[in-house]
């Protein structure tokens, strides 16, 4: 993961996608629900506050379906929430903060891994530690998907082979289809790789977070969780949100005709 980390890092700063170059500048250009980047940090924190808040209140379970709720609506999510199934997400956000190292065994039940469901429930796990969880939708598959692609390409290897024992897939899109360039399998057909995928994305965010705030080349941004400036998960997410918008790949530029 440490090498492809740097990979991204200098291929997002140096390559002009979408027609923007650059970690900060394409920062610049995220927009959801007509918030730019800012206004979606401040959103994050005032969620991450009312997350902490109702975890901190006994009695919690109707709170907590009504805190879902409201991020089913931010985040434009068709399907209903029930009271049963807020509960859920409620003991999986419990069991994902525990630190716990075999957290991909302890989270087999949660609701992440139904399938058609992990957009939703990352939208939940990423609101209660913003710093540790990513959201997992077909934006940041689709965004992931094509830089494996261009990091196989630069190896001259092909992308199967770049994490062999990795289990990847794709969240399905609700107004468009985002297919894999080489070979990622959609979420719905697996619950163990949604839940996998969403957990190491959020691994491979932080880390990237981490590298970019020792590059004195490449600015902070203004708008953190942080008191200081500082590059951040949520930054990571949203870059990788608005990369995958659409497909920047030539997928008729074979990795050295293995694919």
């Amino acid at each position: 993961m440490e090498n492809f980390a740097d990979f991204i890092i200098e291929y997002i700063e140096n390559k002009p996608i979408q027609g923007t170059k650059g970690w900060l500048n394409q920062l610049n250009t995220y927009e959801w629900n007509r918030d730019t980047y800012p206004k979606m940090v401040s959103i994050t924190r005032e969620f991450w506050k009312k997350s902490t808040e109702i975890l901190n209140t006994p009695d919690n379970n109707t709170l907590w379906h009504d805190h879902c709720k409201r991020i089913r609506k931010w985040g434009h999510m068709p399907r209903p929430i029930s009271l049963s199934e807020g509960r859920a997400y409620k003991n999986c956000v419990l069991s994902l903060n525990k630190e716990d190292p075999d957290i991909i065994s302890a989270l087999t039940k949660c609701p992440a891994c139904k399938l058609k469901r992990i957009a939703m429930a990352t939208k939940i796990y990423y609101f209660s530690n913003p710093l540790k969880w990513t959201i997992y939708d077909s934006r940041v598959g689709f965004a992931l998907d094509q830089l494996i692609f261009e990091y196989a390409k630069k190896r001259e290897i092909s992308p199967e082979s770049v994490f062999p024992n990795n289990e990847f897939c794709i969240p399905e899109a609700q107004t468009c289809g985002r297919n894999s360039v080489y070979g990622f399998g959609k979420c719905s057909y697996s619950k163990r790789k949604s839940l996998w995928s969403f957990i190491w994305t959020s691994h491979l965010h932080r880390m990237i977070a981490r590298k970019l705030n020792t590059m004195e080349k490449i600015e902070k941004p203004d708008y953190c969780l942080s008191e200081e400036k500082c590059w951040e998960l949520p930054h990571i997410e949203m870059v990788f949100f608005m990369l995958g918008e659409s497909q920047w790949v030539d997928v008729n530029d074979n990795v050295k005709g293995l694919i």
